[in-house]
């Protein structure tokens, strides 16, 4: 007596599974088309980020490097008066904030980060 109705909610899932998963191979065909046309230009600019990006930073961290120890050993021939008068005043501590803010400045631009993100209204 269902079976009619039984053979028809058969016939209209199956019916709705075929139409769902024609229209989602279609979206992935579309997907996959879109994603090759764009891949190469993608490609290219991120592997050219990273090359400028990593030149700049290691670079970059390099010349700091340099200087930082340039200038702790020319810190380390003063003589032990003038060497702790340095030390009290909070010079190396200075130093090291200035050179963290500086390394974090060559990483931020690294990564390509060029407009100001914060400003100073006084």
């Amino acid at each position: 007596m269902f079976g009619w109705f039984a053979q028809l909610l058969i016939n209209l899932l199956r019916w709705f599974g075929v139409s769902i998963m024609s229209g989602f191979g279609k979206l992935m065909t579309n997907f996959w088309a879109g994603l090759l046309f764009f891949l190469p230009g993608i490609v290219y600019k991120v592997l050219i980020g990273l090359g400028v990006g990593t030149a700049t930073y290691v670079l970059g961290d390099f010349a700091l490097d340099v200087v930082y120890q340039q200038i702790e050993s020319q810190l380390t021939g003063l003589p032990a008066d003038m060497l702790s008068l340095v030390k009290m005043s909070g010079f190396p501590e200075a130093l090291s904030i200035l050179f963290g803010a500086l390394s974090a400045r060559v990483t931020y631009s690294a990564l390509g980060v060029n407009k100001k993100t914060m400003t100073w209204n006084a």
